[in-house]
């Protein structure tokens, strides 16, 4: 298992695997109550579900209860909850898809890469045939993108050598802009695989390196 998401109150959760499938699971009485599984049984990396009536009329998907996205390395399942689904391909000048994160106040998808590349598209961009704008390319470094999350309109990114930062994220005419706003302290060569925020800190975890505060 890769990732979880809880739905509702908490009875009822998400699971993703390796093994290709999303399944629903019923906690309290520890019961698969549905699969999906992946074309090609492709292994699951990450979960994003999208849920707001914003994020599922962007993606075309108004009349659904949620919309699921499964990150794989070679690029993202859109799965609606009660339809078929498709997959769209990571982009051929980048390397394989390795992290995911999605912003539900600018509707903007984030995928890290093995070869230091992260992607910034449209959801709007998972359901055309020729991707649309705006969309934007750029590297941190050499290493793996092992992780990132959205904070209101910035990223933050974590490669597998450490390095963690927060960039700048702005939208404007269909075009997206980006800026590092802070390098955190703390450059050991420590992979950084998760994120959270709380109490005007920013945590961080991963490897050896254990849980960081900045």
């Amino acid at each position: 298992m890769t990732s979880t998401h809880i739905i509702g109150v908490g009875k009822e959760v998400l699971s993703a695997s390796k093994d290709g499938t999303i399944r629903l699971w019923n906690v309290g009485e520890a019961k698969e109550l549905q699969q999906w599984p992946i074309e090609r049984k492709r292994a699951i990396e990450g979960l994003v579900v999208l849920e707001d009536k914003e994020s599922l009329k962007e993606i075309g998907m108004e009349e659904e209860e949620r919309v699921m996205l499964a990150s794989t390395k070679d690029g993202v399942a859109v799965i609606p909850w009660t339809k078929p689904g498709w997959f769209v391909p990571t982009l051929e000048e980048v390397g394989h898809q390795v992290s995911m994160a999605y912003s539900t106040s600018s509707r903007l998808l984030a995928t890290g890469h093995s070869d230091g590349t992260i992607f910034l598209r449209s959801l709007k961009s998972l359901v055309s045939e020729a991707p649309q704008t705006p969309l934007k390319l750029f590297r941190r470094n050499d290493s793996a993108i092992y992780s990132l999350s959205f904070s209101t309109t910035d990223l933050l990114i974590g490669t597998s050598t450490g390095l963690p930062c927060r960039v700048g994220i702005e939208l404007k005419d269909d075009t997206i802009s980006v800026v590092t706003k802070e390098e955190y302290a703390g450059w050991e060569a420590v992979g950084v695989e998760c994120w959270t925020e709380g109490n005007g800190s920013v945590w961080c975890a991963g490897g050896e390196g254990g849980i960081r505060r900045y």
